[in-house]
């Protein structure tokens, strides 16, 4: 009898489990997860929701989970410094970032964050690759 070590596989999909992380995850099934929420979701401008579903394809357990976040989603807003066409603010995200814990995503909610807002500013694609430049540094 022979058995390999290390090599799960999903119960709900079939295919390998990330076995790199203390908790292994299905990453098809993340990213089904992420294409069936597609729907639910507008920045309002199709440009950076073409970037944030594709930084959300590219996701694994060594980087960021690109989401966009309503408004609403934050409390207790408060201007921390402002200079030329942008301003930085603390906030409190309600629901919080999610993250993977034995099996399940979860969300830490109420997590302070900072939000930049851009001043008349347009997104290009300068921009969206200074944005993917900086994630590929991380």
């Amino acid at each position: 009898m022979v058995l390999q070590y290390g090599y799960q596989r999903c119960k709900k999909c079939g295919e390998q489990l990330q076995s790199e992380v203390y908790y292994k995850w299905c990453k098809q099934c993340q990213k089904n997860y992420l294409k069936a929420d597609f729907i639910n979701w507008t920045s309002g401008n199709e440009r950076i929701d073409d970037f944030i579903q594709e930084m959300q394809l590219k996701f694994d357990y060594k980087s960021f989970l690109f989401e966009w976040i309503p408004y609403n989603q934050f409390n207790d807003i408060k201007e921390m410094d402002k200079g030329g066409l942008t301003t930085v603010y603390s906030a409190i995200w309600k629901n919080g970032p999610l993250y993977y814990d034995v099996y399940k995503w979860r969300r830490n909610s109420n997590k302070k964050v900072a939000l930049k807002y851009f001043c008349n500013s347009h997104i290009t694609n300068e921009f969206l690759n200074e944005v993917r430049n900086f994630l590929n540094f991380l």
